[in-house]
């Protein structure tokens, strides 16, 4: 089964987040706190990283770039309420997937982490 860890600083996001999550048949591991996060990737290793770009620790950019010095090779899909972010032309180079606007809808979610893990996302996420 493969192991999604969602960081977000907002626990009602991180948690609707994990429950579309959830729905697609992976395991799912919701932080509000990037360095917990970190220090759980130190013993298990996602397959995917559903990341908040504004995280008080830590941007999203700065987490993944410390997941990597891990040995974190995972996907990430990026998260932001922000539609002009800057600093998202350095996003190739942390191999990120995808950058997202919370307010998507769930269907949307579910299919670009499906699209991401090879996997089929179910048609009855909305």
């Amino acid at each position: 089964m493969k192991t999604i860890f969602v960081v977000d600083d907002d626990q009602e996001r991180a948690e609707k987040t994990s429950r579309v999550l959830q729905l697609l048949d992976v395991e799912v591991k919701s932080f509000t706190n990037s360095v917990l996060a970190l220090g759980e990737m130190e013993k298990n290793k996602p397959d995917l990283m559903v990341v908040d770009l504004f995280l008080p620790e830590m941007d999203g950019i700065q987490f993944v770039r410390e997941a990597r010095k891990l040995g974190v090779t995972a996907s990430v899909i990026m998260l932001t309420n922000c539609e002009d972010v800057p600093h998202l032309k350095l996003l190739p180079s942390n191999k990120i997937e995808a950058v997202l606007l919370k307010s998507m809808s769930n269907a949307d979610l579910a299919v670009v982490v499906g699209r991401v893990l090879g996997q089929r996302c179910l048609e009855g996420v909305a």
